[in-house]
């Protein structure tokens, strides 16, 4: 006889009252905020002029994580599709081992504005 492998998540989801658009999505588990399926994020957001992602945080039990040096947070301008910050965490703590653990670009030329080494 095998046993099945449960996980609970609750799934959390903010709607604009208007019109029913969603602005936020959160998948969570007794341990706080957790990536539901592998690559997946935790924790979603939605511009509500645009209807377009602008913001995805990947974590783990909790703490925002993201394994294969990819960040585990970052931030969309809607208008110009453009990835204005990456930020790089491990279990928690930002950190990235081979490079920039924060970047920070312009949302209309993409151009590298702030890189922060932790």
């Amino acid at each position: 006889m095998t046993k099945d492998i449960i996980e609970k998540y609750s799934v959390i989801i903010a709607k604009d009252p208007k019109t029913g658009q969603i602005l936020a999505e959160r998948w969570e588990t007794e341990k706080g905020l957790h990536d539901p399926k592998k690559g997946f994020p935790a924790y979603r957001r939605w511009d509500i002029e645009t209807g377009k992602v602008i913001q995805e945080c990947y974590c783990k039990n909790g703490e925002l994580h993201r394994d294969g040096d990819k960040p585990a947070k970052i931030s969309i301008d809607p208008r110009t599709n453009m990835l204005t910050s990456e930020e790089y965490y491990d279990e928690g703590v930002e950190h990235r081992s081979n490079g920039p653990s924060q970047i920070l670009r312009d949302a209309a030329t993409g151009k590298t504005v702030v890189e922060e080494w932790k």
